[in-house]
């Protein structure tokens, strides 16, 4: 995913996005990952015939929201920029991301890596690109005119990989449990 940051000017505040939508389904997170501004509601549905649960330990946005059957949705408000790691505490399997940023200028890249960005006025950014791997976003400045603009990202694969899947409480799950 993608964002821009004004070099010659302040950045404005994004406003929320309508509440967005994580589905728990066949022990996934639908989408994989999904991108919101500052302020967004995101409910999470389990779709599944077993309870689910959904927590982050990503501080300053972590939480828990507790079990749940299926058909019921419990919401989190998202108010602070930066990767939210999502997990279920009773499947290990289950791990999603919410990246949360603080401008209204971004984009999800499709499958190929291609995005756009629309209504950004000329000017001077800095263009912000994410991918799950990397430990933090790499950055690079353009130079935003009147046509269009083509830009090209490169992301690292250097997040740090745990030897273990946390629970909420962030020890290493049990392994006797299977799920």
């Amino acid at each position: 995913m993608v964002w821009l940051t004004r070099v010659d000017g302040p950045t404005p505040k994004p406003r929320p996005a309508p509440r967005q939508t994580v589905l728990q389904r066949g022990k996934r997170f639908l989408p994989h990952v999904l991108v919101v501004p500052m302020g967004t509601e995101v409910s999470f549905v389990n779709e599944d015939k077993m309870f689910h649960n959904v927590f982050s330990l990503s501080r300053p946005n972590d939480f828990d929201l507790g079990l749940y059957e299926k058909g019921v949705a419990r919401s989190r408000k998202f108010k602070e920029p930066g990767p939210v790691r999502l997990l279920c505490n009773i499947h290990a399997s289950m791990s999603a991301f919410v990246y949360v940023v603080d401008s209204p200028w971004y984009a999800q890249a499709d499958s190929q890596g291609r995005f756009q960005l629309r209504g950004v006025p000329p000017g001077q950014y800095v263009l912000h690109a994410w991918h799950e791997l990397s430990a933090k976003p790499s950055t690079q400045r353009i130079t935003v005119g009147a046509g269009l603009l083509s830009v090209s990202a490169t992301v690292t694969a250097d997040a740090e990989r745990t030897a273990f899947i946390p629970d909420k409480a962030g020890r290493p799950r049990q392994e006797h449990l299977g799920y």
